[in-house]
């Protein structure tokens, strides 16, 4: 008895042909739990083959082949270009650690892939093992130059101690004589970072950014380094009045390639006059590179020369 006529319409089946399509259904029933079976068979059957090649080509495979030097090499391109390594597993260096065993002692025995390191100093305080890990990651780069960037955080007062702030940056100080490239973010005066960053030194360094209260940089060595090429102030401290001490930054103004100088101006008396911009200019005889923000309603006429 054939009901494919009947398929997709409104007819009804009598109380027999019910009878015949319930035994009828019972055969095919059965065919079909019998090919379920035989596929999942099958699909076993098959992912034990694909494990076994897979498992193979890994063997035979091109970067397993690789001489090490050429794999140091492409674990150093794949480091962010523009910025610094943050800590994070999902990127470079820490990534590649997490490839195979393999991987992970090339990356840790590679001192160039630790050369480089953001380190937010709230983030880092949250957890101890991540202060463990800012003193290793350094130590991995061992005798190479150092570009460090550090934020010192927003609100001291609620989540961590100022000192465990101190005491950081006096770990982060230890490699200080390798940075070459140095970025201080958000360094307010009134969060007393100044006793520590004066026993920093850096002979080595060749460019500083540095945002927050200027005034901290007068006294301090890092702004003294003869190698010192670069450098970016970005003075955001409120009722912090640049231009009175601009002139008396202990910088070797003479030796400076590249110079910028920005202020977030909050009140009348802040900013840098054109006047010191000129004095400064003066002092900067082999500058490539000059960028100011300047802040000032009465401007003369600037002088025809700076020689």
């Amino acid at each position: 008895m054939d009901f494919s006529h009947r398929f997709n319409t409104n007819y009804i089946p009598s109380d027999a042909e019910i009878d015949f399509i319930r035994v009828e259904l019972v055969s095919h029933t059965q065919e079909l739990a019998r090919i379920d079976e035989r596929i999942r068979e099958l699909s076993a059957q098959r992912d034990q083959i694909q494990a076994y090649i897979d498992s193979h080509k890994a063997l035979i495979s091109h970067p397993r082949r690789l001489p090490v030097d050429i794999l140091r090499e492409i674990f150093i391109a794949c480091l962010p270009a523009n910025r610094n390594a943050v800590m994070s597993a999902r990127e470079a260096p820490l990534l590649l650690g997490r490839i195979c065993s393999a991987w992970r002692t090339i990356a840790l025995s590679t001192p160039r892939l630790w050369v480089s390191l953001h380190a937010p100093l709230d983030y880092i305080l949250e957890k101890e093992p991540r202060k463990l890990a800012v003193i290793e990651w350094l130590q991995r780069s061992g005798a190479a130059p150092i570009s460090l960037s550090v934020f010192a955080g927003r609100d001291w007062g609620h989540s961590f101690a100022w000192s465990e702030g101190l005491s950081l940056l006096k770990s982060l100080a230890e490699s200080s004589a390798r940075w070459c490239h140095l970025d201080l973010v958000n360094f307010l005066g009134e969060s007393g970072w100044e006793d520590q960053l004066a026993e920093i030194s850096t002979p080595a360094l060749e460019s500083l950014k540095f945002s927050g209260s200027v005034s901290l940089l007068r006294n301090l060595n890092i702004v003294k380094a003869q190698s010192l090429r670069a450098v970016a102030l970005h003075a955001n401290e409120r009722n912090e009045r640049i231009d009175e001490f601009i002139l008396e930054m202990p910088l070797v103004w003479s030796r400076l390639t590249y110079l910028t100088l920005v202020c977030d101006r909050y009140g009348p008396d802040e900013g840098i006059s054109l006047q010191n911009i000129i004095v400064l200019l003066r002092r900067c005889t082999q500058l490539i590179s000059f960028k100011v923000s300047l802040w000032e309603t009465n401007i003369e006429t600037p002088p025809s020369s700076l020689v």
